[in-house]
This record gives structure tokens, C-alpha cells and sequence, in this order.
């Protein structure tokens, strides 16, 4: 009923999209009791459990540290493709930067 799982997206309202260990994709609940205690984000690892009457859906019951995933790996409990973001340190890749913005000398301020 147990198995681990990799945070893929953040929804809103305590929703995360989790990724299983064998590569499906499932809704997580967060639970109210860590909220504002317990930050979670995208390449977390965390521990879910199946719901019995919902099939699609899993509760998130613990967040592993980046140190204790990493334990994980060793073990052979998960496999290490989970670590290759390293969790929530990983920086965005979706945010570029084109050079073809304009400078702020050029910026005319009367326009403004």
C-alpha cells in the first residue's frame, strides 16, 4: 500500500502530480498536517499511500530530505534515475534569457 515516489509537477490547493517507481503517474494529496511545516517542491522525494476507493489518487505521508533520499538510493529502494534533479535544488531550465532585449541606455524615458 506503501511505495515511494518523485514529485513531477505542483499543482494548486496541496495537489502534486508524483511520479511511482514504476512510471506512473498518480494525483498527491498533501495533507493539511504539514502545511506551513513541511515545504515540499518539484524532485522531492516522498513516501506515498495508495487509496483503497480511489484509485487515481495517493496520499503524500512523509517528505525525504535530500541526505535520506540519497540513502534510499544506495539501499537500492528507489531507483537512481529519482536522483538525477537532485530534488528541489535543481534549478528551472525552462526560464532563457534572449539577447535580443533591449538595453537600458536605449530605453527612451519620455515614452514611459
Amino acid at each position: 500500500m506503501q511505495k515511494y515516489a518523485k514529485i513531477t509537477n505542483m499543482l494548486c490547493y496541496r495537489r502534486v502530480t508524483v511520479m511511482l517507481v514504476d512510471n506512473t503517474e498518480r494525483l498527491g494529496l498533501i495533507p493539511g498536517r504539514f502545511r506551513k511545516r513541511v515545504w515540499m517542491a518539484r524532485g522531492d522525494i516522498v513516501l506515498v499511500s495508495r487509496r483503497e476507493f480511489e484509485d487515481g489518487k495517493v496520499d503524500i505521508i512523509h517528505k525525504y530530505f535530500l541526505d535520506e533520499a540519497r540513502s534510499l538510493c544506495s539501499y537500492g529502494e528507489i531507483p537512481s534515475s529519482f536522483m538525477d534533479g537532485e530534488g528541489a535544488q535543481e534549478a528551472d531550465e525552462d526560464i532563457q534569457f534572449g539577447s535580443d532585449s533591449e538595453d537600458i541606455d536605449d530605453i527612451d524615458i519620455d515614452q514611459i
